[in-house]
């Protein structure tokens, strides 16, 4: 090439990544005049603050009630934190695994593993392990149910919260990040099909193993998506105990189903790309946390990727799934529906799985379960306003209590759709069973006709007078 700018631009050649994979752990933040975030969740932050000889850390609650902030001298220089509600695990590690040059350079030190408890009928909770030369903790991460960290060496220690060391075993592959919730341990792992060409970029492919916090039980694994051209930011838990990641093309999903393994899949619940271009502005969102309605963020100032110091007020993001036409009445009752569906799922199957009770007992279900029957109605009503009977039939079979049934019908009456309430009445009646005898003989086939006290009865008000 002569520099004529007419030569063919060579195309780049992709191989095999043989670049070590660079592990983080979720919530923290490099250096920022002398500060760093080692974990920033929903029960607080830790703040690392450099000193000459040592750091300081700082841990700050949210809910003030909970535990008095603590701060404490730290001469290990602690470079990685989880933070949980009952403890704080510390560990140190090299400069190249903690991305962070003011650590050692050397391997010749021993790294540390730290658990600080905050309350405990014992006086004595607190616990610590040296790892061997050459040995260094990757990521770390912490629950109620105990301590987990993956090292350079492949080794996955768990503990529990007390310091016992009930379990190690080697894993595959290179570790990206680890966290817990409860019982559960999320490890995410760079994938063998992660490529590189040969003018520097690259092609992440990810797997994640769920397991159980004491290592006996393998939950699900399998591949963990991200974007064209993305990697993984951020890993975490939701409030209701969905596994979740966030990409670096601010894609955040959550995997569902894990408690039956072979229907297991990641579903895309919020794109926050999207959501910034919406509102008109280039802000970036650092996750916190999530629920099944919030996304809970650290809003970050243009060009800026994490948040600053003090702690900013995080900001919550509406849930809001991409489904197509999302722009429309329909298309957001739609994505409410499904956001609605998929973490009532979640609250069911995590309930099954772990042998406990749904949150808030029978009563509890019953209420999500209405919710989602008003939804529903909702979204019956505008398929009959629109004439789209067969849509409002889809859409009443998801519906899950017999009243809302009842009330499904009487929307068809209402809006004058006959042949619909007859359509309606047949399925509830083979969903749920016939409960009053003047449909017995309603249901025999697609072409009877329905009693007409049976319609006339729904004739004398509308379905808002009747449900709630």
């Amino acid at each position: 090439d002569d520099g004529g700018g007419y030569a063919e631009r060579q195309a780049p050649r992709w191989m095999a990544s043989d670049a070590p994979a660079h592990a983080f752990q979720p919530g923290s933040t490099p250096w920022v005049s002398g500060r760093r975030y080692l974990a920033f969740n929903m029960v607080g932050s830790v703040v690392a603050v450099a000193q000459d000889s040592y750091n300081s850390i700082d841990i700050t609650f949210h809910d003030k009630s909970l535990h008095r902030d603590v701060h404490f001298s730290d001469s290990f220089r602690f470079a990685l934190a989880a933070l949980t509600e009952s403890g704080c695990l510390f560990a140190t590690t090299t400069k190249a695994l903690a991305n962070d040059h003011a650590l050692r350079s050397a391997d010749d030190a021993e790294s540390v593993l730290s658990f600080r408890a905050f309350a405990s009928w014992s006086a004595s909770a607190d616990w610590m392990f040296k790892l061997p030369l050459k040995e260094h903790p990757r990521c770390i991460a912490a629950s109620s149910h105990g301590a987990a960290a993956v090292t350079s060496l492949g080794m996955l220690r768990l503990f529990t919260c007390g310091g016992v060391q009930r379990h190690i075993e080697s894993l595959p592959g290179r570790v990206v990040t680890c966290v817990a919730r409860g019982d559960l341990l999320l490890v995410v792992l760079e994938a063998l099909g992660s490529v590189k060409s040969n003018m520097g970029a690259r092609r992440l492919e990810y797997e994640y193993v769920l397991m159980t916090m004491d290592g006996q039980t393998r939950v699900a694994r399998g591949c963990c998506p991200v974007g064209p051209g993305a990697e993984i930011v951020w890993v975490g838990f939701s409030e209701e105990g969905h596994p979740a990641t966030c990409d670096s093309k601010g894609m955040l999903r959550v995997l569902h189903r894990y408690w039956a393994a072979s229907d297991t899949c990641w579903v895309p619940v919020l794109d926050t790309r999207r959501l910034a271009s919406e509102r008109g502005n280039h802000e970036t969102f650092w996750p916190v946390a999530l629920s099944a309605s919030q996304f809970i963020v650290a809003t970050c100032k243009p060009k800026t990727r994490f948040p600053p110091f003090p702690a900013p007020i995080l900001d919550e993001l509406d849930v809001e799934v991409p489904l197509l036409h999302t722009d429309t009445s329909v298309g957001q009752q739609e994505a409410r529906l499904f956001a609605a569906r998929l973490f009532g799922d979640q609250l069911s199957g995590e309930a099954e799985r772990s042998g406990g009770d749904y949150p808030g007992g029978a009563s509890g279900q019953s209420r999500d379960d209405l919710e989602q029957d008003k939804l529903l109605l909702r979204l019956i009503q505008l398929a009959c306003k629109a004439d789209k009977s067969q849509r409002a039939v889809d859409l009443a079979q998801m519906i899950k209590l017999d009243r809302s049934f009842d009330a499904a019908i009487k929307i068809a009456v209402y809006q004058k759709q006959t042949t619909l309430a007859e359509r309606l009445m047949r399925i509830k009646d083979t969903k749920f069973g016939s409960e009053d005898d003047e449909y017995d003989n309603v249901h025999n086939s697609d072409d009877e006709q329905p009693a007409p006290a049976a319609l006339n009865a729904r004739r004398h008000r509308p379905p808002a007078a009747t449900y709630g």
